[in-house]
């Protein structure tokens, strides 16, 4: 079955990027979620036991959609993009 720490839907935008719509109960969760989801990548890349194809890293970008302030859902997503672009960034740059 599919391993995920989420339980919404995950979307395939392209590439290797991907989107998932958190709503509910998981979205007043979402920053445990994040943190579930970036525990997860840390121990499929840190594990040196796995295949080097295995060994996952991955950029994270996050928004929430503000009704009064967002006239498309398209804003929360760029929002959300460069997130993850500044996340990317950061990740090429640590020590």
């Amino acid at each position: 079955g599919r391993q995920s720490v989420f339980e919404s839907p995950i979307y395939r935008i392209g590439g290797d990027e991907f989107v998932v719509i958190l709503e509910g109960e998981e979205l007043k969760r979402a920053d445990i979620k994040i943190d579930e989801f970036y525990t997860a990548v840390a121990k499929k890349h840190d594990n040196e036991r796995l295949e080097p194809w295995e060994r996952v890293d991955a950029a994270v970008g996050y928004s929430r959609y503000i009704p009064d302030r967002d006239k498309q859902a398209v804003y929360a997503f760029n929002r959300a993009d460069e997130s993850m672009y500044q996340h990317k960034y950061q990740m090429k740059h640590r020590s």
